[in-house]
């Protein structure tokens, strides 16, 4: 089918309650933001399958976000239904949940609203408030009534995946059916250290996510679930009521490493999101089609994301401020940050927009903790200014 060309936006919301709107039960593309220190609903987060500093054959990892937008709607995957709709909202808020961003993201028809998923910043000082992410998520869920939800990402080794099911499963059906369930290998070490959780090592967190997607879509798929696996394993269990979405709750899986994470998402993964522009998206989806031919998959079936830093600025000295900001604090090379800093004049940013587009990206996740502290006006910006542009 030929793709609407759409953005969504998502942000942690408390806007949007629930009994409205059906929500949209398979792919959206979104915009992504997020605050590790000063706003703990917005703490950014690394995926892929390293610790912070090891590159392990992987590239390495790199901090995602929660404020999304649709750049296309996505093909349909098996099975899923309704079409998936933007409702435009006008109500006053009916509640908070401590999310302003997320309010104003409403009212500009933000579109999806991701929450990562942390017990401490990951500073020096490990100092700031840092809200656990599915019981912050059933909050939203039940706030929400047009948005999508979901977890960018979720880390595995934090939770048994049977658990993560039953959790997942339960907000899915409390948003009716919004959920995206993003799950990652887990790559904070220091996190991992500080609360005693097994970190193990690089090719062991891979090879336990894979064996988590397979808990997760039996559980959520098969009346009573069996699975014998070498880390995780399941005799004859039930878990009930299902999800909402059918077949299953849009899974997403976070990362871009070429040989070990891509393989996992063309196996698994309706919705692939990594950090880059449409270098990195294009190099890496076509990594990602191979992965898929190999196991016979059609890669349309799966929605592709990307996480983008956006700054607006009037010459290219601006731009350079953005990137060097950038390459600071995620320690990438310059070739990183001219392909990820989504930055510039509007036409310019429009510009790069479509190239994203071209290189088969139906949604677009913007870090709100790279933007300065007013990123308020930015978003905003982009929005009225941008986003209509790949909307009709």
């Amino acid at each position: 089918m030929t793709p609407h060309r759409r953005v969504v936006v998502g942000h942690r919301s408390s806007h949007d309650r629930v009994g409205g709107e059906r929500a949209e039960p398979r792919h959206v593309g979104r915009l992504a933001g997020a605050e590790p220190r000063d706003d703990p609903r917005e703490v950014a987060e690394k995926v892929g399958e390293r610790g912070w500093g090891g590159r392990v054959g992987e590239e390495r990892l790199e901090p995602q976000a929660v404020e999304g937008a649709r750049l296309v709607d996505h093909a349909e995957r098996d099975q899923q239904a309704p079409e998936p709709r933007l409702a435009r909202e006008d109500e006053s808020p009916a509640g908070r949940l401590r999310a302003q961003p997320a309010q104003r993201g409403h009212r500009l028809e933000w579109d999806a609203a991701c929450v990562t998923d942390h017990f401490m910043p990951n500073t020096a000082d490990r100092v700031g408030d840092t809200l656990e992410c599915w019981t912050a998520l059933a909050a939203l869920a039940a706030r929400t009534e047009r948005l999508r939800v979901g977890t960018i990402v979720s880390g595995n080794t934090y939770r048994h995946p049977a658990l993560l099911a039953k959790m997942a499963a339960n907000v899915d059906i409390i948003s009716g059916g919004r959920l995206i369930c993003g799950m990652g290998a887990g790559w904070q070490e220091n996190e991992h250290r500080a609360y005693g959780m097994d970190f193990y090592t690089t090719r062991e967190r891979l090879e336990r996510l894979d064996e988590a997607c397979r808990v997760l879509k039996v559980l959520w798929t098969e009346a009573r679930a069996s699975y014998k696996g070498r880390f995780y394993r399941l005799d004859d269990a039930p878990l009930m009521p299902k999800p909402v979405q059918k077949p299953h709750p849009e899974l997403m899986i976070g990362g871009g490493g070429e040989k070990v994470t891509l393989r996992i998402a063309a196996q698994h993964a309706d919705h692939w999101n990594v950090w880059g522009g449409p270098a990195t998206l294009t190099h890496k989806g076509r990594i990602l089609d191979e992965h898929c031919a190999k196991i016979g998959r059609d890669p349309k079936q799966i929605l592709r994301s990307a996480v983008m830093v956006l700054g607006f600025a009037d010459d290219r000295a601006g731009v350079e401020r953005i990137e060097q900001s950038y390459m600071k604090r995620m320690g990438a090379d310059e070739v990183k940050a001219r392909d990820t800093v989504l930055a510039g004049s509007v036409s310019q940013i429009r510009d790069k927009l479509a190239k994203l587009q071209a290189a088969g990206v139906g949604m677009l996740f913007i870090p709100t903790f790279l933007l300065p502290p007013d990123r308020r006006g930015a978003l905003d910006r982009f929005m009225s200014e941008i986003a209509p542009s790949f909307r009709s």
